[in-house]
């Protein structure tokens, strides 16, 4: 059995029958608030991604549409509120009556930092993880395996931010069933 579940969730599904449930118990994750945009107009800005430091509000923006293999007649865009915003803002991120604020406030601080106005955006989905990524495991293995059960977890939590840490962490954990 291998559970691909946040740590929190995992630890509940492990906890009193596999060891490893209390030290994936202590897994911290952060949120991320994230903004798609779509539409039939681009914004005039020279790079395709950007990556905040420091920023109230920001924490990644990117020109999906900018990608290989992206059709070329459809812009999209994702903007990421960084950690510490998402942190606060994660409750009405899911608050009908203040999501609708919550996206202006993500794209209004995109507008302000980049010089940049959106035109012409025909989709708007803002979408609040509470577990978005994992505060870096040092010196851990990629995953969670108890051979005595044979359970084990893995997942991006096991080692970084990204969607590929979640790939890798299950690799890494397919290689010694």
């Amino acid at each position: 059995v291998i559970s691909t579940a946040p740590p929190q969730q995992t630890a509940d599904l492990f906890s009193g029958v596999v060891p490893c449930a209390q030290d994936i118990e202590t897994i911290a994750m952060k949120p991320c608030i994230t903004l798609m945009l779509a539409g039939d107009e681009d914004i005039d800005l020279d790079v395709n991604a950007v990556s905040f430091e420091g920023h109230p509000v920001l924490g990644w923006f990117a020109k999906n549409h900018s990608k290989p293999g992206e059709r070329g007649d459809a812009y999209s865009f994702t903007i990421q509120a960084n950690a510490q915003w998402s942190d606060i803002y994660k409750d009405d991120a899911r608050d009908l009556d203040k999501k609708n604020r919550v996206a202006q406030d993500i794209k209004s601080a995109l507008e302000d930092a980049l010089g940049v106005a959106f035109k012409g955006i025909g989709y708007e989905n803002l979408h609040g993880w509470l577990y978005a990524s994992a505060y870096k495991r040092e010196g851990q293995l990629p995953y969670f395996w108890d051979e005595s059960l044979q359970i084990g977890a893995c997942g991006d939590w096991c080692m970084g931010p990204r969607i590929e840490c979640a790939f890798l962490s299950a690799y890494e954990l397919d290689k010694i069933l």
